[in-house]
């Protein structure tokens, strides 16, 4: 059949979002739209499939983001910089009374909004690494995580976030037929400085307090994905370059698009939790001090 789209009459109305400012009921808010009734008459446009049965394809809305005015109250706090981050799910489903949902009936997609307030060049910034450090990232209790099984605390956050470009353009992804081959963003985490950040400085994770050194791995997991296959353990040798350098799979991070023309795109939306771990680790006598080490986070592109 041709490519038309469904045109309905009516205007599916304008609907209030949840103030940014009310943190009631969790961190997330969210809206839901009621598609407009499908009525196949003489007035109406819609696809005829290929046995003859009507249907629609598809159908589109718009989405406007409106920002409260910032108040003197904002000002006074409000940090200058581009890493202001938001991200946008948009899903789809059948009414509820349609039980169950046909599958080809459902489905979901998100893109990622980044932000800046005097200053940045946000149009220059299609890549993204946002690390968020818990308070656990300055203060550890050594022997109490020792005591724990398995021996590991949560020290950060982590997201990785690309723009939304076309599909045919392989920036951020390459493709063999219809699989993706290559995803090109390989983010990797080391004990190597940004000096030697793409060659060998020969150190490994350890805490240390200048007499004695406690080993300890870096376990990055996927939040969208809790299963074993997207784990990754960094023990700090890793840098760009490396024959067998680990870094952290976007495969299946990876986000198709389609626009309302049938124009393919993707993005990168990735979110994990890294954790450090003693588990495995021969650990020496403990002496007392403070004892420290730097981790450093890299995006490798190819």
């Amino acid at each position: 059949c041709k490519d038309r789209t469904y045109q309905g009459g009516s205007l599916a109305g304008a609907v209030m979002a949840p103030n940014t400012r009310d943190v009631s009921g969790g961190e997330y808010k969210s809206i839901s739209i009621t598609a407009p009734a499908v009525s196949f008459s003489e007035y109406t446009k819609y696809y005829v499939g290929p046995d003859g049965e009507q249907h629609v394809f598809r159908f589109w809305g718009d989405l406007l983001i409106c920002l409260p005015a910032l108040t003197q109250a904002d000002l006074q706090h409000i940090s200058e910089t581009d890493d202001y981050t938001a991200t946008v799910t948009v899903s789809w489903t059948c009414t509820p009374d349609e039980n169950p949902c046909n599958a080809a009936h459902s489905g979901s997609f998100q893109y990622n909004l980044r932000g800046y307030y005097k200053t940045g060049q946000s149009a220059q910034d299609s890549l993204a690494m946002f690390v968020t450090p818990n308070h656990s990232s300055m203060n550890l209790n050594i022997r109490s995580i020792l005591n724990e099984s398995p021996a590991e605390i949560q020290i950060s956050q982590l997201k990785i976030y690309t723009t939304t470009v076309k599909r045919s353009s392989s920036t951020w992804v390459r493709y063999s037929g219809s699989n993706i081959s290559e995803v090109r963003v390989k983010p990797f985490i080391s004990a190597n400085s940004l000096e030697y950040w793409n060659q060998s400085q020969g150190d490994t994770f350890a805490l240390s307090n200048g007499m004695t050194s406690i080993p300890f791995e870096v376990i990055v997991r996927d939040t969208d994905h809790p299963d074993s296959n997207h784990e990754w353990v960094f023990d700090g040798s890793d840098y760009w370059g490396k024959a067998d350098m680990n870094y952290i799979g976007l495969k299946d991070n990876v986000v198709p698009v389609i626009d309302r023309q049938g124009t393919e795109y993707n993005m990168i939306s990735f979110a994990g939790d890294v954790f450090i771990s003693f588990e495995g680790q021969t650990i020496p006598g403990l002496t007392s001090g403070i004892y420290s080490e730097d981790i450093y986070y890299y995006i490798g592109y190819n």
